[in-house]
């Protein structure tokens, strides 16, 4: 979980490699580039030093339902709450709807990571 402490709001995911995953959270929301816009516009507002990250719960990585989980208790879903933006973990399949400043964000990163 990747908690804001300035307003309590969460994003909860999942990862074999938690570390890993961390680290690409905290490069993009340095360079202005995570998708979640909501927690970048936290990130830009409070600071990296209102971040923390732990691992709650150790799962087989697919057993997505852990995760709804926690998605669920944690109420993260709710923008008020937290900054995921599906309580059903539909954000795997290519279905999941993102808005377009969302989108924006990804291609740009997207761009800037091939082009080096």
């Amino acid at each position: 979980v990747i908690t804001c402490t300035a307003n309590d709001k969460k994003y909860i995911g999942i990862s074999v490699r938690p570390k890993e995953r961390l680290n690409n959270h905290i490069r993009s929301l340095r360079l202005g580039e995570h998708v979640s816009t909501e927690m970048q516009n936290d990130f830009d507002k409070y600071g990296e030093c209102c971040f923390t990250f732990a691992v709650i719960d150790r799962v087989d990585y697919e057993d997505r339902t852990s995760e709804s989980k926690y998605i669920q208790r944690y109420e993260t879903f709710n923008p008020a709450k937290g900054y995921n933006t599906d309580p059903s973990s539909k954000r795997w399949k290519k279905s999941s709807v993102k808005s377009a400043a969302d989108r924006d964000r990804i291609a740009t990163a997207y761009r800037r990571a091939k082009n080096g």
